[in-house]
């Protein structure tokens, strides 16, 4: 199983709404299989390291995003695309302070593309994971297809 998929497993376990679904061998198997995939998930993620300067870069970048961001009628920052929206009128003064910090901290932002990189590659990556599964007749009959579709890695019939 690819790293790609530990993770969307993980994401479609967080996910699930287990309501109304019972059975000791069932229930075993997905309780097991949420820790295993918690695990793993946890162990690609923290793969990704960046290095301590970038995070100081990157916590200097958003104290300058706040200070030149776009404002509503509250006073709260202005967000589109989850980024967010500077201000017109500073926009100058914001260009030029993110170009001085990409510069002085140019290395640093190579190296966290490198890491980047080298963790999206890994995406790809094989990894053996003890999936325990169920067979079909053992699903609860309240399983809705949308539950099925989540657990269909773990269901030997399918």
């Amino acid at each position: 199983m690819k790293n790609v998929e530990v993770l969307g497993i993980n994401l479609a376990l967080s996910e699930l709404k287990s309501d109304g679904l019972y059975g000791v061998k069932f229930s075993h198997a997905l309780i097991k299989n949420i820790e295993t995939f918690q695990k793993e998930a946890k162990n690609i993620a923290e793969s990704l390291v960046y290095p301590e300067e970038f995070l100081k870069y990157t916590e200097e970048m958003e104290k300058v995003f706040k200070e030149h961001a776009l404002k509503d009628e509250k006073g709260e920052l202005v967000i589109k695309e989850n980024k967010y929206q500077v201000d017109p009128s500073k926009r100058e003064a914001f260009k030029k302070i993110q170009e001085e910090k990409s510069k002085a901290y140019s290395k640093v932002i190579e190296e966290a593309k490198k890491a980047e990189e080298a963790y999206n590659n890994a995406l790809d990556d094989e990894k053996n994971v003890n999936v325990r599964s169920v067979k079909l007749e053992e699903l609860p009959e309240t399983i809705t297809p949308e539950q099925m579709n989540a657990l269909s890695f773990m269901i030997e019939d399918i």
